[in-house]
């Protein structure tokens, strides 16, 4: 018999007439390989769910209730959706550090002359990007209009909690709403930011910081409690050192052959640029990206969550093409007298973060790469350099194997050019290395690969020789394809 069956014995008396279904043959073209977000970011303990423990989120209500209302993984929630209603997206919340302490700022209301009333007019403040208005009336002292922005704070998705202080009664206290770092970020105050957002006439409002924030969470428990999933774009709010190696190491250890399940984390950070500089030049990591805030009001892990969320929407549509002039739904555009400069960003560039830009109002990406500069020996090393590189490699990686395991799932395997019949489940190192270029053929019809002559004349398909006959060993060459990023012209005029 040569047609290889598999629930059919050679053996059946029983007379009737079957049939088994293979699907071996079916799948046609390229899969659409999935792609599921995993955003981590403190709770509060009103949320129902317990830390290190996730949870789908279809709708960011979902998220409000598991880990607490206001609470950060609530507004990275709110965040990413509002970038992508389509991706599975699941939260995994984080307890404060027990050591952490929550930041504490302070708001102080002034009159530029003592002795003259305020404007009878509408006071702005902004916090974390989120709008707290009052109205002030002409009577009003320094200590009635801070008693009255406490009592206007009512948006529980502000990141911290706005209290008059006991012995200074036109000062207030905004204290972030979790312990740490990352949370004390996103208590950016502010007025003035919108040209209609001016001050009453002589009023003054000054801000200040009584406590710093410090100790972020240690994520080590919360990676590992996630292990059993493949998590293909996480949206990451810390950037310490602990858990950034914390992070790395996992993802590594995931990118590997055995494992495979390769993810790449979003980040975003504050900052000078010589601040950025410094902590990128201390960085070396495939797998992490990080966009510069550039003073944008907005919180910065919720500039994260923005990122993770585009990224994981448009890199299930195509791996290979740019993020550039995406822009962040909601995110707040830094005001002029903060923004980078085209040199400054290219510096950074250098130094392992990523670009933006603010064109037509927007906070928009422009040049994602990773925080990857070194090899493994200390070599500048431009291999792993954009985002799109190591998606785009994911893909094939993805895409090879899933063909692999379809076409051959329980195959036999003879040397090229043995004369079996036809029909017969058996497979060799010609019809395998057949099954590649044909892959190759469609990924470069997908924009995904280019130089098929280069990669088939490259092609090494061989049946083991170091004592496993069972064992088919493969070397792949793809030609990655780029992306249009750079037109260099020069214009010589003549009169």
């Amino acid at each position: 018999m040569s047609i290889s069956f598999t629930q059919i014995p050679s053996t059946k008396r029983l007379p009737g007439a079957y049939a088994e279904i293979d699907s071996s043959l079916a799948v046609r073209g390229l899969p659409g390989m999935p792609h599921k977000a995993l955003i981590i970011a403190q709770r509060l303990a009103t949320g129902d769910t317990a830390a290190n423990v996730p949870y789908l989120v279809t709708d960011p209500e979902q998220a409000a209730r598991g880990s607490g209302r206001g609470s950060m993984a609530h507004a990275m929630a709110l965040r990413f959706r509002a970038a992508n209603d389509y991706t599975e997206t699941w939260v995994v919340g984080v307890d404060d550090a027990g050591a952490g302490v929550a930041a504490v700022k302070t708001i102080t209301i002034g009159k530029a002359d003592a002795a003259e009333d305020f404007g009878a007019a509408t006071l702005v403040v902004r916090l974390g990007g989120r709008r707290i208005r009052v109205a002030v009336a002409a009577d009003d002292t320094e200590a009635d209009v801070a008693t009255a922005l406490v009592a206007a704070a009512t948006d529980t998705t502000l990141p911290g909690t706005l209290a008059v202080d006991g012995s200074t009664a036109e000062q207030i206290n905004v204290t972030a709403k979790h312990k740490g770092l990352a949370a004390a970020e996103g208590l950016d105050l502010r007025t003035g930011y919108l040209p209609e957002e001016t001050l009453p006439t002589n009023m003054t409002v000054t801000f200040g910081e009584t406590t710093a924030g410090s100790g972020d969470p240690d994520i080590a428990a919360t990676l590992a409690a996630v292990s059993g999933e493949w998590w293909t774009e996480i949206a990451m709010p810390y950037r310490d050192g602990a858990n950034y190696t914390a992070l790395h190491e996992w993802l590594l250890e995931r990118f590997g052959a055995t494992d495979m399940r390769q993810g790449h984390a979003l980040s975003a950070s504050p900052g000078t640029v010589a601040a950025l500089n410094t902590w990128g030049e201390g960085v070396n990591s495939q797998f992490i990206t990080t966009l510069p805030t550039e003073g944008s009001p907005t919180p910065p892990y919720e500039i994260a969550a923005s990122y993770a969320g585009i990224a994981a929407y448009q890199l299930s549509i195509d791996p290979a093409r740019q993020l550039r002039t995406l822009a962040l739904p909601g995110v707040l555009t830094p005001q002029a007298t903060t923004e980078f400069t085209s040199s400054e960003r290219e510096l950074l560039l250098f130094s392992g973060i990523s670009a933006v830009d603010m064109a037509g109002g927007s906070f928009r990406l422009s040049r994602c790469i990773t925080n990857y500069q070194l090899s493994p020996l200390g070599a500048e090393d431009t291999a792993y350099l954009d985002l799109t590189t190591m998606t785009t490699l994911r893909y094939i990686r993805w895409a090879l194997i899933n063909r692999i395991e379809l076409r051959y799932p329980r195959h036999k395997l003879a040397k090229s050019g043995t004369n079996f019949a036809p029909g017969q489940a058996v497979a060799t190192p010609e019809t395998i290395k057949g099954e590649i270029i044909g892959l190759y053929d469609e990924l470069e019809r997908a924009g995904l690969v280019e130089d098929k002559e280069f990669f088939v004349e490259r092609l090494i398909v061989e049946r083991d020789d170091g004592g496993d006959p069972n064992r088919i060993n493969a070397l792949l060459t793809p030609d990655i394809i780029n992306n249009f990023r750079i037109f260099a012209s020069k214009i010589q005029f003549a009169l």
